[in-house]
Parts: structure tokens; sequence; C-alpha cells
């Protein structure tokens, strides 16, 4: 089963996830299908054991102005397709395992609040981009 048939979707919710913990069909560790879910505004999928890199699919989704994804695993670089997600207001992914130099096309975001990005294995400088985000209200970096 996947999101594929979630098209009215608005948010998903989902924390504390354990291996043992499933939706109706869905394991709650898996995003597989997620990019059908196209009105989805909010994602909170904070300490579910989510693993690997993040899946292309959330870049498509268009409509989210929160992504929520901290205490999980996620590794390999954020992708420059960021910068899709025109009205993200809040980015929260602190404590994974992400790598990688920090795309300058998160200074695209421009209704962006909140960057939480700390306790990763970030590498580089700091976009100067971030520069153009006139309505940031928080940056957290720091390396864990």
């Amino acid at each position: 089963a996947t999101f594929k048939t979630c098209t009215a979707l608005l948010g998903l919710l989902v924390f504390s996830c354990h291996e043992s913990w499933t939706f109706p069909s869905v394991m709650a560790t898996s995003l597989e299908g997620i990019g059908g879910a196209q009105q989805l505004e909010y994602l909170h999928i904070t300490d579910c054991q989510m693993e690997g890199e993040i899946p292309d699919e959330i870049y498509s989704l268009y409509n989210l102005r929160g992504l929520f994804a901290n205490f999980n695993s996620f590794s390999g670089p954020i992708s420059s397709r960021i910068g899709e997600l025109t009205k993200l207001t809040e980015l929260y992914m602190y404590e994974n395992d992400l790598t990688g130099q920090l795309p300058d096309e998160i200074g695209s975001l421009d209704k962006l609040k909140v960057l939480a990005l700390s306790d990763n294995a970030f590498s580089g400088t700091i976009p100067q981009t971030l520069n153009n985000l006139e309505d940031l209200e928080i940056v957290s970096l720091e390396r864990g």
C-alpha cells in the first residue's frame, strides 16, 4: 500500500514510529508513494526510524508548508530540488545523518521562517543565498 490514493490529504503526523507500529497495510517507516499526496501541507515524520536518502517524492509536494523529519537516520545530501518547495515555511531535519554541502537552492525558499538542520554531518560553507531569506527567524546549523 502507498499514499498515491491520498490526493486530498492535508497533513500527516507520525511520531516515534517503531518497527512494530503500522498503519493498516502501510508500514509507518516507509514514505513510498508520498508524492501522490499533492495537497499535503504538513509532513511530520519525527523519530520514525526512517533511513536512507530523503525520498525524491518529497520534493514534488509543492503545497508543503512544514517538513518535520527530526531524529531519523536520513543520509546523503539534501537535493537541490529543495528549492521547488516554494511554500515551505518550516524545515526541521535535525539529528539525522545528512551529509554534503547545503544546496544554494535553500535560498530560494522565500517564505522560510525556520531552518533547523543541526546535528548532521554537513560539510562546506553556509550558502550565501541564505541572506536572501528575509522572513527567516530561526536558523540552527550546529554540527553534532
